[in-house]
């Protein structure tokens, strides 16, 4: 019987801590976004940016969970360029859309300061 109500008590802890843990923010989310947001809305579809470490060959980025290269449709647009840290995408009516990997975060470069004396 003890075994019994000990493994009872095991599944409801098991269980507790799946729920808290549905509840927690996800870290990895960029800032601005939230959970219940979809990769195809507000332009929230860029995942990732791509670049080959040897600088040879072609950059790709991840948006909406596929990988795409300069040239190919995205929905109903097309990636006309990859950049540091966003993509250009031109519709059929020629309007461009231009997507961020970080929304609300500005990348700047870092300051060369000389290291501090001790």
């Amino acid at each position: 019987m003890a075994r019994r109500l000990t493994l009872c008590f095991a599944c409801f802890v098991c269980f507790a801590a799946s729920a808290a843990a549905q509840s927690l923010p996800d870290p990895t989310r960029p800032p601005g976004s939230t959970a219940g947001d979809a990769p195809d809305q507000g332009g929230g579809g860029l995942q990732s940016i791509i670049r080959p470490a040897n600088g040879k060959g072609r950059a790709r980025a991840l948006i909406d969970g596929k990988i795409v290269h300069p040239g190919d449709m995205v929905g109903d647009a097309r990636l006309v360029a990859i950049r540091a840290n966003s993509v250009v995408l031109l519709h059929a009516d020629g309007s461009r859309e231009i997507l961020t990997a970080t929304p609300g975060v500005t990348k700047s470069p870092a300051r060369n300061e000389p290291p501090a004396r001790r």
